[in-house]
C-alpha cells in the first residue's frame, strides 16, 4: 500500500532511535518526506484518521501469505492450536 501525508509541507521527520525502520518510514511520511509503502495493518488508523491517504490503489503489490508452522504432536499446548486458530479466523479477511 503506498500512502502519501496530508498536508505534504510538513517539517521532516528525524532518526528514531531504537524503533523498527518500518516506523521510522511511516513517521518520515506522516511528516511529509515524501510516499512510502507499508503494510496496511500498519498504516491503518492513520489512513482512517485522514492523516494519510491511499496512492494508486489498482497497482498495490499482490497480497502476502502468512503461515503459521508447529510441531503436530499430541504434546502441542492447547493454546498454540487456540492461537493458531484464532490467527486463521482473524487474518483470513484481511487485506495485509
Amino acid at each position: 500500500m503506498s500512502a502519501t501525508a496530508q498536508p505534504p509541507n510538513a517539517a521532516p521527520a528525524t532518526q528514531m532511535p531504537g524503533q523498527p525502520v518500518l516506523v521510522q518510514a511511516t513517521a518520515a511520511v506522516l511528516h511529509g518526506a515524501g510516499i512510502g509503502l507499508a503494510p496496511l495493518w500498519q498504516v491503518r488508523q492513520d489512513l482512517d484518521e485522514g492523516r494519510l491517504e491511499l496512492l494508486l490503489p489498482a497497482h498495490e503489490p499482490p497480497p502476502i501469505r502468512v503461515s503459521a508452522v508447529w510441531l503436530g504432536s499430541s504434546g502441542t499446548p492447547a493454546r498454540t492450536r487456540l492461537f493458531v486458530d484464532m490467527l486463521s479466523h482473524r487474518l483470513a479477511g484481511e487485506r495485509i
